[in-house]
């Protein structure tokens, strides 16, 4: 093959060949935009599968919190209900003591018997009853 033969094959196999690291990228072909040929991908229409299965998961975590505090407050409220005198409760703060008046808004708890150490608590700062009394509820 002489030179003026090869040169037109060197060309061609030139601009088939992959571009090589750091240099710059071929000039766009004369493609229509929106085609495969143009080297863009058209735009996506629908929605995106990915985004339903966010929202959704989003939601679980939001339902079982808000759920899982209505449970709470409810077995809160039913504890508080079946207060009654001479129970032995537990507060929010670890404080024991036996409850001796019960009042609408706060209970007042025996802490010392020798010293006859009273307490006054918010009722909803009881967290548990430890020991319930026999007496009903007066």
């Amino acid at each position: 093959m002489n030179d003026a033969t090869m040169i037109p094959v060197l060309v061609n196999l030139m601009q088939e060949a992959p571009p090589l690291a750091g240099s710059p990228a071929p000039a766009a072909t004369t493609a229509e935009p929106g085609t495969a040929a143009s080297g863009v991908a058209p735009p996506k229409g629908g929605f995106d599968p990915m985004l339903l299965i966010v929202v959704v998961m989003v939601g679980v975590m939001i339902g079982t919190t808000v759920w899982g505090q209505r449970r709470e407050r409810k077995k809160h409220q039913a504890l508080m209900s079946t207060l009654k005198k001479h129970d032995r409760v537990l507060t929010n703060a670890g404080i024991i003591g036996a409850i001796i008046e019960i009042k609408p808004d706060v209970v007042i708890l025996k802490i010392d018997e020798t010293s006859n150490t009273r307490l006054t608590v918010m009722r909803s700062h009881v967290a548990q009853i430890l020991e319930s009394s026999s007496t009903p509820a007066a």
